[in-house]
């Protein structure tokens, strides 16, 4: 009997090329705990879990194992939600606030994206980048601490989207009101 659940871990270094990379001990740990629990289970329930018991597990693999997966489903999701904002709900927006929130929101996308880069660069390259750093010495090190700029670069970005997505819902509540008023003016 197929059990998916398990085969999950099993596959994912068929799946994507980030996990043929070297890893450190720390996340060969996390990762040999995160099978552990998986195969305890099953051994334990001799049953395919149900489709609850699969997904949280699969979602507890990615989230706890594999941040940069679980990062990119986040990025995704906030990318996701932009577009429904913008033109799937209450159509007619003032073409000049489209024009400047679309701007606002590939700015902000842009910073989350190289954030991100900089972030996979880091773990990808940390070996050479410390020698690196080590050479430069200090302040001029501090440019190479990608990881650093990750947060940097996201907490920008968080901001900025944050800022977009009130100025957005902010008109459709005010579009809202607007038809409200209206509505009470033909009664």
């Amino acid at each position: 009997m197929a059990r998916p659940h398990i085969y999950l871990v099993q596959l994912t270094s068929q799946i994507h090329p980030y996990f043929q990379r070297e890893i450190s001990p720390r996340e060969r740990e996390q990762r040999a705990v995160a099978r552990t629990r998986l195969h305890q289970a099953v051994e334990e329930d001799q049953q395919i879990p149900s489709g609850w018991d699969t997904t949280t597990s699969a979602l507890s693999f990615l989230c706890f194992v594999e941040t940069t997966i679980a990062f990119a489903t986040v990025l995704a999701l906030i990318v996701l939600r932009g577009h429904y904002l913008f033109h799937w709900r209450v159509g007619a927006f003032p073409p000049h606030k489209l024009a400047d929130w679309r701007v606002r929101g590939r700015k902000a996308l842009i910073l989350l994206l190289v954030g991100y880069g900089l972030w996979n660069i880091d773990r990808e390259l940390c070996a050479q980048l410390r020698s690196v750093r080590a050479k430069m010495g200090l302040p001029w090190a501090w440019l190479l601490e990608l990881h650093g700029w990750w947060h940097v670069l996201t907490a920008i970005s968080a901001d900025m989207a944050m800022s977009l997505v009130r100025d957005v819902r902010s008109e459709l509540s005010s579009s809202d009101n607007d038809r409200g008023v209206n509505e009470d003016k033909s009664k």
